[in-house]
């Protein structure tokens, strides 16, 4: 279910918060639930871990789409 899938991305991002796709999974549903303080810290965490910059880039939107 939506839980058990939440709870693998929310593990997965924890393990590795450099992983776009998850972190990006984890925002989205963080959201979904009306929590966007989650969700920036989830991009945060991200952005603090990436050496990639064109995702970098794309957590940098995500997080400003958040913080609106």
């Amino acid at each position: 279910g939506e839980y058990e899938a939440f709870a693998h991305l929310q593990r997965s991002h924890e393990l590795k918060a450099d992983l776009f796709a998850p972190m990006q999974r984890l925002a989205e549903m963080l959201l979904k639930r009306s929590d966007p303080a989650a969700a920036a810290r989830v991009v945060q965490d991200f952005l603090a871990a990436s050496q990639i910059p064109a995702e970098k880039e794309k957590a940098q939107q995500l997080f400003e789409r958040i913080n609106r």
